[in-house]
This record gives C-alpha cells, sequence and structure tokens, in this order.
C-alpha cells in the first residue's frame, strides 16, 4: 500500500474553468494575478470539480489534479467566453492554510451522500490538518475503523497517521501512537534514558535483574557518538545501530522460531542472543522483571522506552510504502558536556539524469538539536560522483561556528573517491527548520505532537 501524499501534483501546470457553474449560488469572482485556494471533490483524466471560493466549478486539465487534494491556485487570466485561466502552484498544506471552511465541509461530505456526523467532520478536518487528500472512501474507512475499533476523538490524530502510511489500523496501533503523541520527543530526550539506566545502576538488584541492567548500559554505549571517538568506532556503531536499537528483532526471532528442525541447544542459544543483543526485548524483559519487584514507576519507564523504539519500527514501515524506500535511525551524541538524540535518514533516490549520467541518488539526512546549538539539519548528497554538505542551523553563532569547520571537514574527506562540494552554513527560523524535519522524515503532525522530528 502506498502512502498517501500530493506528490503527484505538477506545480506549473495550467487549468481552465469551465462555463456553467454546477451547484454555485454566486458568480465566480476571481481577479488576474490573485493566488486562491481549492479542494479538488472529484476528478477525472481531463476534467474535476474544486471548490473554489465558496463555489463549486468545473475545470478541464491535463490529468494533474488529485481527487480529495487540496491545491494552490494563481489566476492567469481570463478569455473572451468567460472561462479563467489557473496555474497550479502547490499544496496549501505546505502553508499551513484551510482550504475548506467548517460551515462548507458538511456540505462537501453531503455531496458524497454522506451524512455530517460528528465524527465524520472531526475526520475531515483531521485529514486535511494533516495535508492529506480527502476522499469518500477515505473517510469512510477511517469512520468504519473508529466505529469497529471504538476510538474515541482524543486518538483520530493517531488513526489518520497510520492509515496516511499505509500501516495496520488495529487498536494497539492507535493507541501506541496517541501514547506517542501525548508524550512528544524534545531535545533533552536523552535524559530518559540517562535517568532511567542512572536509576537502575544504582541500586541492588536480583542476579537476573542486574544482568539486564548492565545489558542497558553496554547497549547505551553502542548507540551513543562521543567526542572524540575514533572514527571506525563511530563508524561500526552508525552501521549496527538499527541491529542494537531492535527494529529487526521481530524478524530475527521469527526466523529462530520458524526453523522445524532445530540442533538441540542451538535455537535456545540462538534466542538468547536475539534477546540480549538488542535494547527492544531488552526493555520489555526489564519491564517484566521490575514489575515483579513492585517498582511499577521504573517498569512504567522500561514500557515508555520501549514504545519509543518501537515508533522507530512504526517509521521505517511506512517508509517501505514509499516508492523511494529509504531507513529512519535514531542515536544519542555527547559534545563535551551536552548529549542529545541524533536522526538519520538514508536514502536512494530514482531521478533523470542527463545522457552518460548516473541515475541513483545517495542522499544521508541528519537531524539533532541541543541546547546551544538550537536546530541542526545536515544533509549528505552523492549524485554522479559530487558529494554535497550543507548544513542549516537556527542561530546565527551556530552558523559562525560550522563555517569556521568546514576547512577541517574538507581536509578530513579530501581522502574520498568522490569530488567535495561544502555548501556554507545557512541560517533558518526554527519554524523552517522545523517544517524541513517534517517533510523529510515523513511526517505532518503539528509540533505539538511528535517534536524533534516533527
Amino acid at each position: 500500500m502506498e502512502a498517501r501524499g500530493l506528490s503527484g501534483i505538477q506545480p506549473g501546470a495550467a487549468i481552465k474553468t469551465v462555463m456553467g457553474v454546477p451547484s454555485a449560488e454566486t458568480w465566480l469572482s476571481l481577479t488576474p494575478g490573485e493566488e486562491v485556494t481549492a479542494f479538488v471533490q472529484a476528478a477525472r483524466d481531463d476534467s474535476a470539480v474544486l471548490y473554489l471560493k465558496g463555489a463549486w466549478v468545473n475545470v478541464r486539465h491535463e490529468g494533474i489534479l488529485q481527487e480529495g487534494a487540496s491545491v494552490r491556485l494563481a489566476v492567469t487570466g481570463q478569455q473572451q467566453d468567460g472561462s479563467w485561466l489557473l496555474k497550479l502552484l502547490s499544496s496549501p498544506a505546505e502553508k499551513g492554510e484551510t482550504v475548506i471552511p467548517g460551515k462548507d465541509l458538511a456540505g462537501v461530505l453531503r455531496s458524497w451522500e454522506m451524512e455530517p456526523t460528528p465524527i465524520n467532520l472531526s475526520l475531515a478536518r483531521e485529514i486535511t490538518r494533516q495535508g492529506l487528500p480527502l476522499t469518500a472512501p477515505a473517510l469512510n474507512l477511517l469512520s468504519r475503523a473508529v466505529s469497529n475499533l471504538q476510538i474515541d476523538h482524543g486518538r483520530f490524530p493517531a488513526l489518520v497517521w497510520l492509515w496516511a502510511r499505509g500501516l495496520p489500523l488495529s487498536g494497539t496501533a492507535v493507541e501506541l501512537v496517541a501514547r506517542l503523541l501525548a508524550t512528544p520527543l524534545a531535545a533533552n530526550e536523552h535524559e530518559s534514558w540517562k535517568d532511567f539506566s542512572g536509576r537502575l545502576q544504582a541500586r541492588e538488584w536480583p542476579p537476573a535483574l542486574a544482568e539486564k541492567v548492565s545489558q542497558l548500559e553496554n547497549l547505551l554505549e553502542q548507540v551513543t557518538l562521543r567526542q572524540g571517538e575514533v572514527r571506525e568506532v563511530a563508524a561500526a556503531k552508525l552501521a549496527t545501530l538499527a541491529e542494537t536499537w531492535g527494529l529487526n528483532y521481530d524478524s530475527r526471532l521469527g526466523a529462530v522460531l520458524a526453523d522445524e528442525n532445530p540442533v538441540q541447544g542451538e535455537q535456545s542459544q540462538a534466542l538468547k542472543e536475539v534477546i540480549r543483543d538488542s535494547l527492544k526485548p531488552l526493555l520489555m524483559g526489564l519491564e517484566e522483571l521490575l514489575g515483579q519487584e513492585g517498582e511499577t514507576g521504573l517498569a512504567h519507564t522500561a514500557r515508555h522506552l520501549a514504545e519509543r523504539v518501537v515508533l522507530l519500527q512504526l517509521m521505517n514501515t511506512a517508509e517501505q510504502q514509499t516508492g523511494e524506500p529509504g531507513m529512519v535511525l535514531q542515536g544519542l551524541v555527547r559534545l563535551e558536556d551536552q548529549e542529545a538524540p541524533f536522526y538519520l535518514k538514508l536514502k536512494n533516490r530514482k531521478r533523470k539524469a542527463r545522457p552518460g549520467g548516473r541515475q541513483d541518488t545517495c542522499q544521508v539526512l541528519v537531524y539533532l538539536a541541543t541546547p546551544r546549538l538550537g536546530q541542526v539539519m545536515g544533509r549528505l548528497v552523492l549524485a554522479e560522483g559530487l558529494l554535497t554538505c550543507e548544513i542549516t542551523v537556527e542561530h546565527s553563532p551556530a552558523g559562525r561556528l560550522f563555517n569556521s569547520l568546514l576547512p577541517g571537514l574538507r581536509a578530513k574527506l579530501q581522502d574520498l573517491p568522490w569530488r567535495i562540494n561544502l555548501l556554507p552554513c545557512r541560517v533558518k527560523n526554527p519554524g523552517a527548520i522545523h517544517a524541513a524535519g517534517s517533510r523529510e522524515f515523513g511526517f505532518a503532525l503539528p509540533r505539538e505532537g511528535l517534536d524533534v522530528l516533527v
């Protein structure tokens, strides 16, 4: 199942209105040069019905409009027959605009022969708020899911988030994402791990629990990059991030259990290795053992941190639903006396290349936020033998710091087999960096939702 986005729109393409506006009680009033927003109520190969400035408008297009999409248009002129020429600009979701006023949303639902119930209206608003196409089939599907799973209004964002990424709509999944939305990630997310590990190490535990506490300390060290760390050590940590977090734990466990004729003792040993080598099963085991010790608070923290790993798994599952599958990873970085989470996105992108050029583009995105540096977004792109590096920050002092380090970075990269292009550090406002992180990491949630990434 593919992710439901607006990637099919082609900015700059032309659209022409058709005389005879259906169901419009007022004449369409447009001005050349004006920019307007519209909702695509229905779309075929060369025709569509738009909700535009309070009126339903028939238009002709060249297969560029997607049913249920919200689009932004520029009015380029009016022809002698009274029809208007429009140019497709972008999705208004990028500007945070609302295309369908609340008083008109009920009319849209009725045009689909759907009742404008509170549930349907709330779901429709949530779909458009997340910048997704609003269609009758989608609304029907989500409405049935609400009824079958008995989902309350507060969990609609989680339901739509899962549906938009082609992930299973189950009560468990909705509840998990809803809890994660209620406890947002932050720049000090690492404090949860440090505090949890420190509190466990400060206590005396039974042997089984003490062994898991020691394993937790070792595994957290494997996902932490330290300033001045030997390059080969850091590279090894990065190469094993997915395994250390346990992103492949379920598939590894399934492979071990699928062996119908295991050699005596080998399956048991393989299971121990799967559980010992990654954070997800370790945290689940800690939750159980701490609960048995009556440490409900610590057990709850273990469960919360395990759910963070499940979120990372969901993000990667969603990535596999796209036309250009990638991988999203998380780690911790230690800079002097500061420690913060960082996020990586690895992606191979297919693109058109000039004759003789390569079509694959390798891209690495890095995101982190620290109290001193603020938000930092780094991008590495390798295409046709050229490695381009660009860093974006939210504070001018951070920008000057990174620019001062570029000569040293260039020297360290000179042995690579590619040409190097280091761009000057850019300074953007926090909202712009936040929006870029949201767009690149595939989220469409508000700042008060899953933060840092989205």
